[in-house]
């Protein structure tokens, strides 16, 4: 029985939780590059009249039976719906019904632990937070008519992150309700600064003239 226990223990990462983990990674990394590309598929500029895409002024917008269409409505728009409304749903969906366990079961944190690990255990879903951040800044950047706009739309963005992460504290250990710096700790660690404190002062007594 023993030797059963030490091998499951040992044996308690599988194929599945690498394959899980490694998709979980690489669509965290491709998020923001994806989202780009997506949206500036969309990015079209007059040219006497015309409307051609910013990054080929070969392809003329929206012209119907066109190689931009096509790729507009059968890659980016589900592009947009996967990355922007479905994943980010699901991980709030998944978090959420897991929210009791999140710091307790190690198979989903070794699955998932990328989305929530950083965060208290409070905000959980501070991830989502984070990618609409991250989405509303890639918009800025690709629809913005000039560079001042872009400068204006994306300090605003961050003023209201700012204020969101001032007013959540996703870093911060949470009790209930109460919001604020995690409490000092007890027991032999509170008791190992007390004595801590009690020397410095008795070393700055000693050293005072």
């Amino acid at each position: 029985t023993k030797t059963q226990n030490t091998n499951t223990t040992k044996n308690w990462k599988s194929n599945r939780d690498g394959w899980i983990v490694t998709n979980v990674y690489f669509i965290y990394m491709i998020f923001p590059s994806v989202i780009r590309m997506t949206f500036e598929t969309f990015q079209c500029k007059a040219v006497c009249g015309v409307l051609y895409m910013a990054k080929d002024d070969k392809e003329i917008c929206w012209l119907a039976n066109s190689r931009h269409l096509s790729y507009a409505l059968g890659v980016a728009v589900p592009s947009l719906v996967l990355y922007v409304l479905v994943l980010p749903v699901l991980t709030l969906v998944y978090l959420r019904a897991q929210r009791n366990v999140l710091t307790t079961d190690r198979k989903l944190i070794l699955r998932f632990g990328l989305v929530f690990s950083g965060y208290a255990s409070n905000r959980w879903y501070w991830e989502v937070v984070v990618i609409f951040r991250k989405i509303f800044l890639i918009v800025v950047v690709t629809f913005g008519q000039t560079n001042r706009s872009q400068l204006h739309y994306a300090l605003g963005a961050l003023i209201v992150v700012l204020y969101m992460q001032e007013r959540g504290q996703p870093f911060t250990a949470h009790e209930g309700n109460v919001t604020g710096p995690p409490k000092i700790a007890t027991g032999d660690v509170q008791g190992n600064w007390l004595k801590i404190l009690k020397l410095s002062s008795a070393a700055k007594e000693k050293a005072a003239p």
